[in-house]
């Protein structure tokens, strides 16, 4: 008897396609790097004197730049997105403290900043609104500074098996 061979509607089919998205592994990244909570819009008191635009800054301002952010589903996308807002510069100036030991000192510092609206400019604000906005820690963003100030380019992938060849 000879049968012919019909194609199968592919639920029906008795091998199943691959759907990586429902793995444990990419599961346990794609929550690794989403949005654990909303921003929180700046709560600065800086003096008139300062630089920063923190009081400017509207709660769609925030969740704009928040949602921007979280976007990018890999850390490499989200590295470079933070090192787009990050001004990295060499300490111009190192003032020793009277009565204070002198610990670590810093080999860069950073200018954060924020796209408010599309014809201005970008706002300059502290690193505790842009951090509560973005939800993110501090060593985060100095790792990519400092790798940045180091090699000129973003911080490579260790995790897992072959990066190279894909």
């Amino acid at each position: 008897m000879e049968e012919n061979i019909l194609p199968v509607h592919p639920g029906r089919a008795r091998k199943r396609a691959r759907n990586e998205s429902q793995w444990r592994r990419a599961q346990e990244k794609a929550e690794r790097y989403s949005a654990k909570d909303l921003p929180q819009v700046p709560t600065c008191n800086h003096n008139k004197k300062a630089i920063y635009e923190c009081k400017n800054l509207t709660l769609a301002d925030a969740k704009g730049f928040h949602d921007g952010f979280y976007a990018y589903k890999t850390k490499q996308a989200q590295d470079a997105f933070l090192l787009k807002f990050c001004h990295v510069t060499d300490v111009q100036r190192r003032r020793p403290r009277a009565g204070t030991q002198s610990g670590r000192q810093a080999k860069y510092s950073t200018k954060l900043s924020l796209k408010e609206r599309i014809p201005l400019p970008l706002l300059h604000v502290c690193q505790s609104a842009f951090l509560g906005i973005l939800q993110i820690p501090s060593h985060r963003i100095r790792r990519v500074a400092e790798v940045y100030k180091k090699t000129g380019g973003l911080v490579k992938e260790k995790r897992g098996g072959d990066h190279t060849s894909h």
